[in-house]
């Protein structure tokens, strides 16, 4: 399994800034599975909502509550690694899609997404 992170729109961009300035707290972006034959889109991979999760405390080694949501983040150059609560989790129209997300007027069924996926499969057969 692979998984992307969605790029944000604008205002999602500026309340990350605003929350690490204000609560020297992680707000992280949720990371989508990439499916290499999906055909919708790229960027929300087909839902047509990007997330933000603003944390609060963090990091643990541990979940420390069951009232609590928390998310894992591996760690970078701004964060360390661990459990992070989370105080909010925010959805934006995705950018790149504006929320269509797959072909206007259709929606994304498991037999929808099974004909959109074979036809990517017949058009690289056709291309190769």
């Amino acid at each position: 399994m692979k998984l992307i992170t969605p790029y944000l729109p604008q205002a999602a961009e500026n309340i990350i800034a605003s929350w690490e300035r204000e609560h020297r707290k992680p707000a992280f972006i949720v990371a989508v599975e990439h499916h290499p034959k999906w055909l919708g889109c790229q960027n929300c991979n087909g839902i047509g909502v990007v997330y933000l999760r603003l944390c609060n405390a963090g990091p643990y080694q541990v979940p420390r509550s069951s009232n609590a949501v928390y998310t894992w983040f591996d760690g970078n150059e701004c964060w360390s690694k661990g459990f992070y609560i989370v105080k909010e989790t925010m959805g934006f129209v995705c950018p790149k899609c504006n929320g269509v997300a797959h072909e206007p007027g259709k929606p994304i069924t498991p037999e929808r997404m099974a004909v959109l996926m074979n036809s990517e499969e017949q058009l690289v057969k056709k291309l190769g």
